[in-house]
């Protein structure tokens, strides 16, 4: 049946199987989690998906808005929320095709549709002027955002993030050194295995990304519990189309 499948989705888009018309069912049983596991979480519609985020409102008319990246999801960023209550607004929004956001089309999995869903979501939480942080490969989606919206933002914060060729090494030799989940079809197929996304995602991910030492177990415990709710990770459509060095995505530059 596999075998079967792979001429068509190579020569289409393999991205369609990494959306919620593939999700099926997945998709709708992971709404309530999603929505009740925090005060203040939201689903907000946009042309090409449904991002979720978490809103806890604070004094003025300014925010801080916090972008996962995954396997982490909005509920990693608890301290976050907890730093900043009474004092701003701050706003948590996972991406499309990441945490609970589902695509709806394969073209919101792609940079300039992750920054179009992103930036759609942020016009309708209506803010007046925010600061955008995203990490690691969201990084690249904060600069869009902010480049979109230059007279709301009023600065940006990419960590863990390096230039465009670097993560693009990056990319080709620690996070995917095999080369499987940059194959279309095969990536997405084979990223869909739940026991090899926890082992990969979760067991594996975590210690090499913390300092030596870090006890993670408070992640992962997250992680697994995001992960066991059906959560949406459509990694291997974003290492085919964020990071193909002969079509590499184009972040805008800020003044």
């Amino acid at each position: 049946m596999a075998g079967d499948l792979l001429p068509p989705i190579r020569s289409a888009n393999a991205g369609w199987l990494d959306t919620d018309l593939f999700a099926s069912e997945r998709a709708r049983q992971s709404a309530a989690a999603a929505l009740d596991s925090r005060p203040g979480m939201r689903f907000i519609d946009t042309p090409q998906a449904r991002l979720r985020a978490r809103v806890q409102a604070g004094p003025g008319d300014r925010a801080v808005v916090l972008l996962p990246d995954a396997p982490n999801t909005i509920e990693h960023y608890d301290p976050h929320f907890a730093h900043w209550a009474g004092r701003t607004t701050v706003i948590g929004i996972e991406p499309p095709g990441f945490g609970f956001s589902w695509a709806r089309h394969p073209d919101a999995l792609g940079y300039e549709g992750t920054v179009a869903a992103v930036t759609e979501a942020l016009r309708a939480l209506d803010l007046a002027a925010f600061v955008i942080c995203g990490p690691c490969t969201q990084a690249y989606t904060a600069i869009g955002v902010a480049a979109a919206l230059p007279d709301r933002t009023l600065g940006v914060v990419a960590s863990q993030a390096t230039d465009l060729p670097g993560e693009t090494r990056w990319v080709r030799h620690a996070v995917d050194p095999g080369g499987w989940l940059r194959e279309p079809g095969i990536g997405q197929m084979a990223w869909a295995q739940p026991d090899l996304r926890e082992r990969l995602a979760i067991d594996g991910w975590y210690p090499a990304a913390a300092a030596p030492g870090t006890d993670v177990a408070p992640w992962q415990a997250l992680a697994r519990w995001s992960h066991a709710c059906g959560c949406t990770n459509a990694l291997a459509t974003q290492l085919q189309t964020w990071f193909d060095p002969d079509l590499p995505i184009r972040p805008p530059v800020i003044d």
